[in-house]
């Protein structure tokens, strides 16, 4: 029984620690499929990589996915306080965004505005798909 209840808090301490890298390498392999999954499925269907609609699928899609991941697995890792967590995970999301923002607007690189700007609604997207029992964290 003692080993057991020791065994759960080590899990417990283990989630906490991880919580933070999960999220980041799940934020990571979510913009990378989709952006790969997207691009495989303009190849197959004969468009224009270089094209507008291409180029806007990948500069869109991806930095949504990669809000959004970061939020949900951060808040689905952490073994407590999940709702808090999203929220604390959605701040720091918003302040990457708004700190690679401003290197963008200076160099007047539309597509990673775009980016920028998708990646804040994705982790608001999560925040309120979590908030409204939309999506399941429990």
């Amino acid at each position: 029984m003692e080993t057991e209840i020791k065994s759960n808090r080590c899990v417990v301490i283990l989630r906490w620690i991880v919580f933070a890298p999960g999220a980041i390498l799940a934020s990571y392999l979510a913009g990378v499929l989709t952006t790969n999954i997207g691009r495989f499925c303009i190849y197959r269907q004969t468009m224009e990589p270089n094209s507008l609609w291409a180029q806007l699928y990948c500069n869109i899609a991806g930095p949504a996915a990669m809000g959004a991941a970061f939020v949900y697995a951060g808040a689905r890792i952490a073994p407590a306080n999940r709702l808090v967590v999203s929220y604390v995970l959605a701040s720091v999301g918003l302040a990457i965004a708004g700190f690679f923002l401003f290197p963008a607007v200076m160099g007047a690189n539309l597509w990673a505005i775009v980016g920028d700007i998708c990646i804040a609604l994705g982790v608001v997207s999560a925040v309120y798909l979590i908030r409204t029992g939309e999506t399941d964290i429990e």
